[in-house]
């Protein structure tokens, strides 16, 4: 995380999740963990964007993980002179007007991540920056010493391209 997210102890982590919830602790680890800090948005703040950009702002967040949709919300009330540095997206796909609207936003220098983990296995399992696809939905590169294989329902290798299941 610290290398593939740009991470200091500059840093500044804003967490949206409840602290009873999994995210939570890839929030926490992202940021004190690696000497930065962890602003915990309270639940009536993570349930409101125009707050949300609000905390961004007192803070300085440099570093946020939320869920495509959330997001969304978020980029209505979106304040250019951000200190946001890293938007981590994930748990859901992007729409493709969502998709429109980050690689606008990463003109201005922000980096969006695309984060892929499996529910209760893996905070992240897989991390790619935002970037042009040509149809293509790439899940990412492994964190850790994790590999990824597409394999059939035997759970024999498949080919690049070939749709399978993904066995990590």
């Amino acid at each position: 995380w610290e290398n593939r997210l740009g991470i200091s102890n500059q840093s500044v982590h804003l967490s949206l999740a409840d602290q009873r919830f999994d995210v939570f602790f890839g929030d926490l680890f992202r940021s004190l963990m690696l000497g930065g800090t962890l602003v915990l948005a309270s639940e009536d703040e993570r349930l409101a964007p125009q707050q949300i950009n609000r905390l961004i702002l007192e803070h300085g967040v440099t570093h946020l993980e939320s869920t495509p949709s959330f997001i969304e919300l978020m980029l209505s009330g979106w304040q250019t002179s951000s200190s946001l540095q890293c938007l981590i997206c994930g748990s859901e796909p992007l729409s493709p007007r969502l998709y429109e609207r980050l690689r606008i936003a990463q003109k201005s220098g922000l980096r969006v991540i695309n984060s892929f983990g499996l529910t209760e296995v893996s905070i992240d399992s897989a991390l790619i920056e935002l970037c042009e696809h040509a149809g293509m939905y790439p899940v990412g590169e492994p964190l850790g010493d994790q590999i990824f294989r597409i394999v059939n329902s035997d759970g024999n290798p498949l080919p690049e391209g070939v749709w399978g299941e993904l066995e990590i």
